[in-house]
């Protein structure tokens, strides 16, 4: 199936545009990929969060998951 070609009007402010645009020049992605990644990763962090996409909450599963992975390592 064809991938649909779509155009995205994202409001962002200008050191949030440098910041993605320093993304894309790093990773050597273009900006739509780009963009299709970070969604791509939003969803897992959702899903990881049990529907959830409060950035608080997402921060406190994530460290704690982090947490929770050192001991195991110890």
């Amino acid at each position: 199936m064809a991938k649909k070609n779509l155009r995205y009007n994202i409001r962002m402010s200008e050191e949030q545009r440098a910041e993605l645009e320093e993304m894309c020049r790093r990773r050597g992605r273009p900006l739509s990929f780009q963009v299709e990644h970070l969604i791509s990763l939003a969803k897992l962090l959702i899903d990881f969060c049990d529907g959830n996409d409060d950035l608080k909450i997402a921060g406190k599963r994530l460290a704690a998951a982090k947490k929770l992975l050192g001991k195991k390592q110890s």
